[in-house]
């Protein structure tokens, strides 16, 4: 017998089936989106058709694999205070020498504060004159701040003053994440120091620098500081002045002239600097240390200390593996040791008790000078906070690795950071690696310092890129990243914010860094403009993870991306704007949607050929400035997008069920209304997908959303007595899976 159609709970069960007319038999796309009503506050998922993602706070930062979920995956902008992203703030170097625009410009040395973001096609390049302050080759000691692609070539031509070609040298681009970055090059010339060149960077592909106009030139550093100028390892402020160590001298900063000025009769080895009881402890690698009196007088302590830490009272200093302390800098009590030969790498105080790591585990020193063991770390660490990975011993930068903040101690652990509470608890606060972070954002810990309202933490990335994240117990918080390391054993000393100059001292290993930020709640937007007191980056990089709706496996149709904010576009000294980017899973690499330039914009993708039609979209974001004194303000980014559910099909079947029904082929149907009956209500009601076969011989897996019956037909038979009658059983199937059996 031959039916119109074939239905069945399996291939092998299909059965034949009449239509009451082929004609009503209709076969449309599944229904993408059904109209809602809401209730009180809209949402844009209460619209019909569209859908939209928004993203309008980020006070989770980095990290976060949600797209959805408060933050982003990575970038350096500045995030740190809710449903607002910023530039990056601003950052300077300061050497022993007075500012000399040859040897390096930072933002921080503008006093006129406009500037160009420049773009260059593939194959572009800039010119401008340096000066070197040391004789000899510098082999990746140039640092040009530009947005260059990862593996991207780049060739560096040093000429004489006349315009002579020196050298030529070339250097591929080795930071993996997109965005501005100080990009570590060089030149395998013979400098001379004091002569002037000039230095060509060109890239082959596409590529953008920052411009400063009033020394016409990029950002850059030429050369770092060398063996003539202080490397300052760790710095504090005693006495109203700022004072920093190089390791083997004590540095003043100068105020006047901006720069680190050395002070008389400190030349000796130093491992560590502390203010106590209006001295200045220093300690030294070996032997006694030191104090230094207000007037700068230098006298040499009773016996040896390398570390100090100050905690209810009491001094307390590390030699080696023991610890000592005193309440009047005289009468020392020890030596306490947690495990003999094990090298203590921190110390921190919380509650009444002072507590100490080394490369096992964290220690309590408590009430009657005893020692108990709160946690071990699992296996032996690495390292403990320090430059190297290698440095299980301290060094010159003291014990930056453990710190107290806010009533919990914190330690830097190999590639983690460590909080312990006073009840004991250990968890870990540092950024979680999906495995998507770029090793900028991922490596070794190599600091931590405190701030009132911040944890900082300092990162040396595998690929030699060093960054500065702040803490606020919400999320990490990228404010800066430096110069790209030379080698991969570089990093960052230690950091330290000093409140009388609202900087974040960062103690790179290239060069005496300082970081534009503030340590109050104020918003720092709110000193925008052209008398601002906050000063910007040119240039900040915001990017998503992967975003698909929770739909992972259906298709996508992007219409486009609105912003708004305040201060995008014209403002008083200097223009905003905030390009935007994307990628879907036929990208390879990110593509450029627009710039917006006002602060509520919205952005299509009218393009047909470009426009994104995939199951996700992952989105990036460039904000940039003409001034150092504007940073624009992005509040809300949406993405306006259609779920296309193009390979599902609905049918509705005008099913027809009667006694003696006769076929296609002029034969009767084998079974009876009754049997015919029995077999469709056990489709109607199958849990499980059925199978349907359609007029053309395709079959596919469906669900039923619907059925109803209806009676046609009916005769009573006298004298039989009997009801003769036909069914129509109208059902709705949808079908379930985007493979078709055929």
């Amino acid at each position: 017998m031959k039916g119109h159609i074939k239905l069945g709970a399996s291939v092998a069960d299909l059965r034949e089936y009449m239509l009451t007319d082929p004609n009503n038999l209709s076969m449309q796309l599944s229904n993408q989106m059904a109209a809602k009503l809401g209730q009180g506050a809209g949402k844009y998922d209460d619209l019909q058709d569209w859908s939209a993602w928004v993203m309008d706070n980020w006070s989770a930062g980095a990290g976060t694999v949600d797209a959805e979920g408060g933050g982003f995956l990575f970038g350096d902008v500045d995030s740190h205070v809710p449903r607002q992203l910023l530039l990056p703030p601003a950052q300077g170097i300061v050497d022993t020498s007075l500012f000399n625009y040859e040897y390096r410009l930072t933002p921080g040395d503008l006093t006129a504060y406009t500037l160009a973001v420049s773009e260059y096609p593939a194959g572009g390049q800039i010119d401008w004159t340096v000066k070197a302050q040391y004789n000899g080759a510098v082999s990746k000691k140039i640092w040009l701040y530009a947005s260059i692609p990862y593996g991207a070539t780049i060739t560096v031509e040093l000429r004489s003053a006349a315009a002579a070609l020196l050298q030529t040298d070339t250097y591929t681009a080795a930071v993996r994440d997109s965005g501005f970055r100080w990009h570590a090059i060089g030149t395998s010339y013979n400098l001379v120091a004091g002569t002037s060149y000039i230095l060509t960077v060109i890239v082959d592909e596409a590529w953008q620098t920052a411009y400063a106009h009033e020394y016409t030139r990029p950002f850059f550093v030429f050369q770092d500081n060398g063996n003539n100028t202080p490397l300052i390892t760790k710095i504090t402020r005693f006495n109203g002045k700022l004072y920093g160590t190089s390791g083997s001298a004590l540095y003043k900063y100068n105020t006047t002239d901006k720069r680190w000025v050395l002070v008389a009769g400190s030349a000796m080895s130093m491992s560590d600097l502390l203010v106590w009881n209006n001295k200045l402890y220093i300690g030294t690698p070996s032997g006694n240390f030191y104090t230094m009196s207000t007037a700068e007088a230098f006298s040499a302590g009773a016996t040896t200390g390398s570390f100090f830490c100050k905690w209810n009272g009491y001094l307390y200093r590390v030699v080696g593996d023991s610890l000592y302390y005193t309440a009047d800098g005289t009468t020392w009590s020890g030596p306490f040791k947690a495990e003999p030969n094990e090298n203590i790498l921190g110390m921190a105080g919380m509650g009444n008790d002072l507590y100490f790591a080394n490369l096992n585990g964290l220690y309590r020193f408590a009430p009657g000078d005893t020692i108990f063991g709160v946690a071990q770390w699992g296996k032996r660490a690495g390292y403990i906070g320090k430059l190297t990975a290698s440095a299980s011993y301290p060094t010159d930068q003291g014990m930056p690795g453990m710190v107290s903040w806010q009533g919990d101690i914190y330690i830097a652990v190999d590639g983690q950071i460590i909080r312990y509470s006073a009840n004991g608890q250990v968890t870990e606060v540092w950024l979680k690696d999906s495995g998507d972070l770029p090793s900028l954002y991922t490596g070794r810990i190599c600091s931590l310092s405190t701030m009132n309202n911040y944890l900082v933490a300092t990162v040396a990335g595998s690929d030699s890129g060093h960054s500065v994240w702040a803490w606020n117990r919400q999320g990490w918080h990228c404010i800066g990243t430096l110069l790209q390391g030379n080698t991969s054993n570089t990093g960052i000393y230690s950091t330290y914010f000093d409140r009388e100059l609202n900087r974040l001292w960062v103690n790179h290993y290239h060069a005496s860094t300082y970081i534009v930020f503030y340590d109050i709640t104020q918003n720092p937007y709110t000193l925008n403009g052209a008398t601002s007191s906050s000063l910007y980056m040119p240039s900040g990089w915001m990017e998503t993870h992967w975003f698909d709706g929770n739909l992972i496996e259906i298709r996508k149709d992007f219409e486009s991306i609105y912003l708004t904010g305040d201060a995008i576009g014209a403002n008083d000294g200097g223009n905003t704007s905030i390009k935007v980017y994307w990628m879907d899973d036929e990208s390879t690499g990110w593509e450029l949607l627009g710039t917006a330039a006002y602060p509520r914009t919205e952005i299509r993708w009218s393009d047909a050929a470009t426009r994104p039609n995939s199951r996700q979209i992952k989105l990036a974001l460039q904000l940039n400035t003409e001034s150092t004194l504007w940073s624009p303000k992005l509040e809300a980014v949406r993405i306006k997008y259609m779920s296309m559910l193009l390979d599902r099909y609905r049918w509705t079947l005008p099913l027809s069920l009667s006694v003696n029904q006769e076929m296609l082929d002029n034969t009767l149907n084998s079974y009876t209304l009754a049997q015919q009956v029995t077999h469709v209500n056990s489709l109607i009601n199958s849990v499980a997908p059925i199978y349907f076969e359609d007029v053309d011989g395709v079959q596919y897996a469906v669900k039923v959303l619907g059925a109803s019956r209806s009676v046609r037909d009916f005769e009573y038979r006298n004298p039989s007595t009997s009801k003769v009658y036909k069914y129509v059983y109208n059902i709705v199937i949808e079908q379930v899976a985007s493979n078709i059996n055929t």
